[in-house]
């Protein structure tokens, strides 16, 4: 690398450092970043020297105080690429050890849109990835890591993503994507070639609020592949041995009751030991290992490495230790781990950002996404329903996310979800957007989204502070709670008031898929509502309807039914997670990722209401009066492939 190499925009300083451009603009106006201007006119217009950059980073990391971190839960989001959620988890985790500082990230990717899910080949000196080249759509590449150039393998219309390189250097296998949760496992000649279907999973998706990818791993002798799938649509997530050649499978191990599943395959390099992720509900997971046999199948007992909510992609260093990502403080980062559980994880350079790590043995080549999301609110004026009078306006924002707002039942305070003090937390403001204040202080993961109960008094939520999701109520002016309501091993999620503040609504695995639950909101027992899967209920203002989502946690159909119980009927086909019920219809997030619609109650009519200026997030809620609807909008969206050299 040139002593004098330069980096011309935010973009290529913040993947240097691997940090996000706004924690980087805030280093610059705050710590003295060294960072130039073509013009000082315009903030945009920098750039920087990558010596400059190392030493003030050099100095920056010798200066600052590393404190351990006490072992506790951090939280995960969602998920999920594009579907990403606010909703992290936690790690045990100590920041006592820290890599070299000269070790820094550098871009192997910067294209538009997202690329994600690198894999090294062989020899190190190349890598695939998936990348949406055509917005919506995946496809697999390869590039060489000192070369510009890109190679499309895959050009099908479905969503391909997940590559994995084979350990021979001939194949890479890829996951595509041919239902809300069905994968096809598609074999391809790394040169590029003939594609040949191995087989087809259940329980597969490039990302939702469920387990995130990794779903294959290969062995080293490149003759099979662990794939992460399901024996059926209600099952857990199990790791299967496939031969590559016949498309045989074999359970690795029996599946572990009550957890949503085992995915992330990494055969160690001697072929000794599978290390994986398990998560025992949305959200919470951690990082464990099983000794193989000569037939990678596992022998011995799981040995538990991190425990906590969340915490994927392990990859193996050598065959002794582990790289993986966590979220950790309001990020997602990096840590290194013992194999044999000898000590706790630590983060790499003091807590570098990155997830869905690749390392090459042969090279010492550690590669991994970074992306750039920052969720706000912003305000859709009504001028009646299912009728827009303005363009959106951003309203509640940091630099840290907000997201799935809900307004009281007065319309005069809006309670969301923020990170903006580390972990994500329920907060409230005026409806004009001032005076925010935290109302709860919870270390843990999914918390929220929020409902109101009828008389404005109390709040409640799901969050898995405690490990799997559980519901709580809080008093809406913070003098009482949070109160626990369910205490079950199954996750709980998605919390909702009846209006007539008998019951609250929540989904829950308990029966080994989501169906939808009540509760009293004194507590007790538990009564089951749905039978054929369901999540996210919310009751019509009037108490008639219950609605409520598919089992799908991603992309799903919005169903209905009398909330004195009878019969079900479907009202939106395909729905990306997010719905509000307003006075007279459904406000929702349409397939296309700007796309804001309306079903209409009365007419049964379906149609476009407003088009945002960035891609929709992370909640959408009408106000009562009607006159407007609080959006969760992504302000920055993106995702590169950055690499550390030389990491050991």
């Amino acid at each position: 690398m040139s002593q004098r190499q330069r980096l011309d925009s935010w973009k290529l300083i913040a993947g240097h450092l691997g940090r996000s451009v706004r924690t980087v603009q805030r280093w610059e106006a705050e710590e003295g970043l060294p960072v130039l201007r073509l013009n000082h006119e315009q903030r945009g217009s920098v750039y920087a020297y990558v010596d400059e950059l190392d030493s003030w980073w050099k100095a920056r990391s010798e200066s600052a105080a590393v404190e351990p971190v006490p072992a506790r839960q951090f939280l995960w989001w969602i998920l999920v690429a594009a579907g990403t959620v606010l909703v992290f988890g936690v790690v045990i985790l100590d920041s006592r050890k820290a890599t070299n500082p000269a070790q820094l990230p550098v871009p192997l990717t910067t294209f538009p849109e997202f690329e994600s899910h690198p894999a090294f080949s062989p020899d190190g000196n190349r890598f695939a990835f998936t990348w949406n080249s055509v917005p919506g759509n995946a496809d697999i590449f390869t590039k060489a890591v000192d070369s510009p150039d890109v190679k499309r393998l895959s050009t099908h219309p479905a969503t391909d993503f997940g590559p994995a390189w084979s350990p021979d250097g001939e194949r890479i296998a890829f996951v595509r994507q041919t239902g809300s949760e069905v994968g096809e496992v598609i074999l391809v000649p790394a040169e590029g070639g003939a594609e040949s279907i191995l087989g087809e999973f259940s329980g597969m998706t490039q990302g939702n609020l469920k387990v995130p990818p990794r779903h294959l791993g290969w062995t080293p002798d490149s003759r099979y592949l662990m794939i992460a799938g399901r024996e059926s649509p209600e099952g857990p997530l199990r790791l299967f041995r496939v031969d590559s050649k016949d498309g045989t499978r074999v359970p690795v191990m029996e599946p572990q009751s009550g957890i949503l599943g085992d995915s992330g395959p990494a055969v160690s390099p001697d072929g000794k030991t599978l290390a994986f992720h398990r998560f025992r509900a949305m959200g919470s997971g951690g990082i464990y290992t099983v000794g193989l046999d000569e037939a990678y199948l596992a022998r011995g007992a799981v040995r538990t490495l991190v425990s906590g909510n969340f915490a994927a992609s392990p990859v193996w260093l050598n065959n002794r230790e582990l790289a993986f990502y966590g979220y950790r403080l309001g990020e997602m980062q990096i840590f290194r781990v013992p194999a044999d559980g000898s000590s706790e994880a630590v983060p790499i350079l003091g807590g570098l950002q990155g997830m869905e790590l690749s390392y090459s043995i042969a090279q010492q080549r550690l590669a991994f996404k970074r992306n750039d999301v920052d969720d706000d609110i912003w305000r859709l004026p009504l001028q009646g329903d299912g009728v827009a009078a303005g363009p959106a306006a951003a309203w509640i924002l940091s630099s840290r996310q907000e997201a799935v707002p809900e307004y009281s039942p007065d319309g005069t305070l809006v309670a969301f979800i923020s990170n903006r003090a580390g972990y994500p937390n329920v907060w409230i403001c005026e409806r004009n957007g001032s005076h925010p204040r935290q109302l709860t202080r919870l270390a843990g993961s999914i918390t929220g989204p929020m409902s109101w109960s009828p008389d404005g008094k109390w709040i409640t939520f799901a969050s898995n502070a405690e490990g799997s999701g559980d519901v709580y109520v809080i008093a809406a002016d913070g003098t009482a709670g949070p109160r626990r309501l369910t205490q079950d091993p199954p996750d709980d999620v998605r919390a909702s008031w009846s209006k007539d503040g008998k019951w609250i609504y929540f989904g829950s695995n308990r029966t080994g898929r989501y169906e939808v639950w009540k509760i009293a909101p004194e507590g007790g027992q538990a009564v089951q509502v749905t039978t054929t899967g369901g999540s996210s209920p919310l009751e019509s203002p009037d108490g008639r309807w219950l609605y409520y989502a598919g089992d799908d946690q991603y992309e799903t159909v919005l169903w209905r039914r009398p909330a004195a119980g009878g019969a079900t009927e479907k009202v939106v086909e395909r729905l990306n997670l997010w719905y509000s019920v307003g006075r007279s219809g459904i406000y929702y997030f349409g397939r296309k990722r700007k796309e804001v619609r309306y079903w209409d109650a009365v007419t049964r009519q379906d149609r476009l209401l407003a088009e945002m200026p960035t891609g929709t997030g992370l909640g959408i809620a009408a106000v009562p009066d009607g006159r407007e609807l609080a959006i969760s909008l992504t302000n920055s969206r993106g995702g590169d492939i950055l690499m550390i050299e030389r990491f050991r």
